[in-house]
């Protein structure tokens, strides 16, 4: 009889054992096809490309700081005029330049990108010039990058009405 207690005993923490596994490889299962059917909104489209290309852009930086090129930005007119300088004071001239103002609502670091501005042309060499226009004679602040070959560099601007 106490044989027979011990065997039940011993029958039931094999079946608790078993059960245990079992409900741990449903509940995986589970978990990986939802991942695999499901991706997070946190996670941008692109979030893997981005950290994939992370040295290539820190290196397109470093490019850009070895060059000793500097941006500088004036505003007349509706007329905002970007110029890329070496660190000869010469021109930096056919690269491309991408304008991205913010809403204002809260810091540059956490501010939503209203979008890129059309419309940025060279217009003598190393000056890239675009005309802006505010509603309201609103303040507006953004980020200017200039590219070109294997360097890029970005500047804050600011633009006080």
């Amino acid at each position: 009889m106490v044989t027979e207690k011990k065997r039940d005993k011993g029958r039931f923490w094999q079946l608790l054992l078993v059960s245990l596994v079992f409900v741990f490889a449903a509940a995986m299962t589970a978990t990986l096809i939802g991942a695999a059917r499901r991706v997070s909104p946190v996670v941008d489209a692109d979030y893997y490309a981005r950290g994939l290309n992370y040295g290539k852009d820190e290196e397109k930086t470093r490019n850009a700081q070895r060059l000793g090129w500097r941006i500088s930005a004036s505003y007349a007119g509706e007329l905002l005029e970007i110029r890329v300088h070496d660190r000869g004071g010469g021109p930096v001239k056919g690269g491309n330049v991408t304008l991205t103002l913010y809403d204002g609502k809260t810091g540059m670091s956490e501010a939503r990108a209203e979008g890129n501005v059309p419309g940025i042309t060279e217009t003598s060499p190393g000056v890239y010039s675009v005309g802006l226009k505010t509603a309201g004679g609103k303040d507006l602040t953004g980020k200017v990058v200039f590219a070109k070959g294997d360097a890029v560099i970005s500047e804050r601007v600011v633009i006080l009405y």
